[in-house]
């Protein structure tokens, strides 16, 4: 028996550990600008990245949107996804051989045990192999809206230092330097689109910026500029009805919510809110009539039945007494 205590305990203390490692791994590292620009070459387990990383066989499909988001996320290392599938295929490996050996451990205590670990080991593994990937994809999703909903106030601000007289590349690394405490992501992608425009064009790191962060808003960004290049129109006034069209977008997306929200409260209001008001409505009927039925059922009420039965049992011998009195 204390053996088993043992082993159940240790599964549970490994699995809140491997979640908290994932979590952490998952989440350090990220909005490093420099390991985007110069192509940074650190791997997590040195030279078994690669024997682990391809372990388990992936389709390049699925490689490729991993990469994604783990650039959505801010892991910019060129070996992010080797990294990400290297660590989870090595806690996966690590996890089975522990598994074996509570399973050997454990072989006296009866087949009920051994099945009741090796169910346990089997869901403990399953959260290893998918639950880093859900929190990887939360966490891209959660770093583009976060991105989306910054860059109004970042391209305002670069409006103003080119409207004071700063080059437009300057300007960009000026805002980025200025959003690192209120936009950490915002600042970090406009590093880099600041030393891809100073490498090549400004046109190129916009459409780099729209790849990595695959928005519409960014999208229709890189768009604008390119056209406003082409055109010979100025930027900085391209960015000002940008980050004012982005607002009234906003907006319209806040209102179109609000109006779905009036729509979903419709449910809970009918399911949860109507029962009480109906209680509160008809419960003092029912009372009254409760009281009613209380009341008049008892003996002597007009609802009484053996009452009723008596008085009619009586009604034929006193109309008979008082016939037989007339004829007397």
């Amino acid at each position: 028996m204390p053996l088993s205590l043992e082993v159940v305990g240790a599964f549970l203390g490994i699995s809140i550990l491997l979640f908290l490692v994932g979590s952490l791994m998952l989440w350090l590292g990220r909005n490093k600008a420099q390991d985007y620009l110069e192509a940074s070459s650190g791997k997590s387990l040195g030279v078994f990245t690669k024997l682990f990383a391809y372990m388990i066989p992936i389709a390049n499909e699925s490689r490729d949107k991993l990469q994604s988001e783990l650039v959505k996320a801010g892991h910019y290392g060129k070996y992010a996804a080797e990294d990400y599938l290297a660590l989870r295929n090595a806690a996966v490996f690590a996890w089975l051989i522990f598994v074996a050996a509570a399973l050997v451990m454990t072989i006296d205590d009866g087949a009920a045990a051994q099945q009741f670990y090796f169910i346990v080991g089997g869901i403990v593994m399953l959260l290893i192999w998918g639950l880093p990937r859900i929190i990887l994809s939360t966490s891209a999703s959660a770093r583009v809206q976060r991105i989306r909903y910054g860059l109004p106030d970042g391209l305002d601000m670069v409006t103003m230092t080119v409207s004071a007289g700063m080059p437009l590349q300057r300007a960009i690394a000026h805002v980025s330097r200025e959003l690192r405490n209120s936009h950490n992501d915002l600042a970090c992608e406009l590093t880099i689109l600041e030393g891809q425009a100073s490498a090549r064009s400004l046109d190129y790191a916009l459409k780099e910026f729209a790849k990595r962060v695959d928005d519409p808003d960014v999208t229709a960004l890189s768009t604008m500029i390119h056209h406003a290049e082409r055109l010979g129109g100025n930027v900085a006034n391209a960015f000002h009805e940008f980050a004012d069209s982005i607002r009234e977008t906003r907006r319209q997306r806040a209102e179109e919510e609000g109006n779905r929200t009036s729509i979903k409260l419709l449910f809970p209001v009918i399911f949860f809110l109507a029962p009480p008001i109906y209680v509160l409505l008809l419960g003092p009927a029912v009372m009254e009539l409760r009281n009613f039925s209380m009341r008049e059922t008892a003996p002597g009420g007009a609802l009484n039945q053996s009452a009723t039965q008596a008085s009619v049992s009586s009604t034929p011998d006193r109309q008979n007494s008082i016939f037989s009195s007339g004829n007397n």
